[in-house]
């Protein structure tokens, strides 16, 4: 879901998430984040993304 809302394709969409710290966030706080709504979900693994010099 994270690809198609950023028009990445799922190779580009992990190699983003992963280099800007976005599957870290994902993995430690997966208890939460698999109960929210996709959409808050992939905002809040945007703003790490962001955080940590991501620009998409």
């Amino acid at each position: 879901m994270f690809a198609d809302r950023m028009g990445l394709s799922e190779k580009q969409a992990f190699n983003y998430l992963d280099s800007h710290k976005g599957m870290a966030f994902v993995r430690e706080h997966y208890n939460v984040i698999h109960t929210l709504d996709f959409d808050y979900a992939i905002d809040d693994v945007l703003e790490v993304c962001k955080m940590n010099g991501g620009r998409l």
